[in-house]
């Protein structure tokens, strides 16, 4: 993998990194992609349930997007299709459209005429098409070595922590890492997403207060903990930030 021009970028606590962008993508098969955010907007006329539009249409623009699990408001409301990732947290399908998104629920697949299992697979698909290629960014402590300490994909919106369920994330971070057990995965909210080694404790410390900041604050928080990569695959809990 060739690393690109080296920048300075400054991360938690002041620690400074070596920010190597990398030039060397992961490509999947694909069709199109969509704007400059990985992001295919649908028109308002076109959002599901609206006259005239074709289930087609609705499945290039579905989307995964991650939702805390809280017995409270603003959590998984009733009818909307999901399905659970980890303890407190689970997956919603969701239809985009330019500037905001309608949930996919149960009514939405009657219409539809498909099944939760085809819902999956079409949305992995399109998702996976949208941000074709998915590009990571890593920061290193040091720039005269090729050990990455954090990485991120290289793509910022409400879908960057959703793209933690697409293989291409997985592909390019065990090509990264050069494995993929023994991370941790940082979601706080919907648009970040960071990955570092689990032994990498002086920067666990250095980044706790940034990541604790940005769950308080944002309007869309997921988790206050890692997530752990599991072996064969997967997340599982891991330790609080």
């Amino acid at each position: 993998m060739k690393n690109s021009v080296l920048v300075w970028a400054r991360l938690g606590l002041g620690a400074v990194f070596a920010a190597a962008a990398l030039a060397a993508p992961i490509f999947l098969p694909c069709c199109s992609r969509g704007g400059d955010t990985g992001e295919k907007s649908a028109s308002r006329k076109e959002a599901p349930g609206k006259a005239g539009e074709a289930k087609d249409e609705g499945f290039q623009r579905l989307r995964t997007s991650l939702r805390p699990l809280l017995e409270r408001k603003e959590s998984v409301r009733p009818g909307w299709i999901y399905k659970p990732l980890v303890p407190g947290l689970v997956v919603t399908y969701v239809v985009d459209r330019r500037g905001s998104f309608d949930r996919v629920t149960d009514s939405t697949l009657q219409r539809w005429g498909i099944t939760r299992k085809k819902l999956d697979e079409e949305t992995q698909a399109w998702f996976t098409v949208s941000v074709d290629p998915l590009r990571f960014r890593v920061f290193q402590k040091d720039k005269k070595t090729d050990f990455p300490k954090v990485a991120h994909p290289d793509l910022h919106g409400i879908y960057t922590a959703s793209l933690i369920l697409h293989p291409s994330f997985q592909e390019g971070i065990k090509k990264i890492f050069g494995t993929w057990e023994g991370l941790l995965i940082a979601i706080p909210s919907q648009n970040r997403c960071w990955v570092l080694r689990a032994g990498e404790k002086k920067l666990r410390k250095k980044l706790k207060k940034e990541l604790l900041q940005e769950f308080k604050s944002s309007a869309h928080p997921l988790m206050d903990r890692y997530l752990a990569t599991r072996k064969g695959g997967g997340y599982g809990l891991g330790t609080p930030f």
